[in-house]
């Protein structure tokens, strides 16, 4: 940009006409000019092609192998600390190992159940007509025939609950057992995970299978147990009901019918209800005359 400047002829002065105060001169100046100069650069210098490596083979020398650190050098394991490991702490990330081992654990269980099953069928054979005539016992006409005796209803109700059980365990005891080897066979490796808390090594999936045939192991000698003390209560209660007469024939028994409370409170609230509809001054107030009454009006009244 040039630094000179063109400047206008100065005027003369001017006055004013009225107050005839001076002005000083204006002095019109040209607008500087501006240049621009553009001076093109030389081309910087372009780096060379890369060449892309085929993304499927994996180049040591690449980029992609770069790293910050060297990578550290793994030692070789001893081979015999290796076999000793493989031999007492055997690879517990293998799935297919670990489903076997399950398996094979859960065989003495199968082997257990199918015992079990055996038994509960014997027994049934064996004393299940017994207890099924004496679940066929009319246990609410003998209580109402022993008058609510505290005694006599107690050892019914022994009867009638222990009988029931047993009938329970030898009908529905096989039916559950039967599908513990088809519950092993389908076990997957889903199935293996371990509970959480105090008993984090417990397998969920062979704790639901094992626990059910535990709790049934023995049951051949509890039932005879439960059998004697059934037979015990049953003559006790027999015992009692000869020497009270309640095995007469029936058509010679005077059976008592015995309510309780509540029964009696249900009978009230099923009773028809009684409809007054007239006042009950002279009657019952069935009748409309009922309610027409004279307190001054001693003659008798003709219904």
């Amino acid at each position: 940009m040039s630094d000179e400047q063109n400047v206008t002829d100065v005027p003369s002065e001017r006055v004013s006409a009225l107050t005839g105060r001076k002005y000083d001169p204006v002095v019109r100046k040209e607008k500087p000019q501006i240049v621009v100069t553009l001076e093109l650069a030389e081309p910087a210098p372009q780096p060379a092609p890369v060449e892309l490596a085929d993304p499927m083979v994996f180049v040591e020398t690449g980029p992609a192998a770069r790293r910050a650190e060297p990578a550290v050098a793994v030692a070789e394991t001893d081979t015999k600390v290796a076999q000793l490991q493989r031999a007492t702490k055997p690879d517990r990330t293998n799935d297919e190992q670990r489903l076997a081992e399950a398996k094979a654990s859960l065989q003495p269980i199968v082997a257990l159940a199918r015992t079990i099953r055996a038994d509960l069928r014997a027994f049934d054979a064996e004393h299940g007509a017994y207890l099924r005539e004496v679940a066929a016992i009319d246990f609410a006409k003998f209580k109402a025939l022993s008058l609510r005796n505290v005694l006599a209803v107690q050892r019914l109700e022994q009867i009638e609950h222990l009988v029931g059980q047993m009938l329970h365990t030898i009908t529905q005891g096989p039916f559950q057992l039967a599908g513990i080897k088809d519950k092993v066979e389908k076990l997957s490796v889903h199935d293996l995970r371990r509970s959480l808390g105090r008993d984090q090594n417990v397998i969920l999936a062979v704790e639901a299978i094992q626990a059910p045939v535990i709790g049934l192991r023995g049951i051949r000698e509890e039932l005879e147990s439960r059998l004697q003390t059934l037979r015990a209560l049953v003559d006790e209660f027999y015992t009692r009901a000869e020497a009270s007469g309640w095995l007469k024939p029936q058509s010679d028994l005077q059976m008592t019918e015995i309510l309780t409370p509540e029964e009696l409170e249900s009978r009230e609230r099923a009773r028809r209800p009684f409809t007054q509809r007239y006042a009950a001054n002279s009657g019952d107030g069935t009748k409309p005359s009922d309610a027409d009454w004279n307190p001054l009006d001693y003659s008798p009244r003709r219904n």
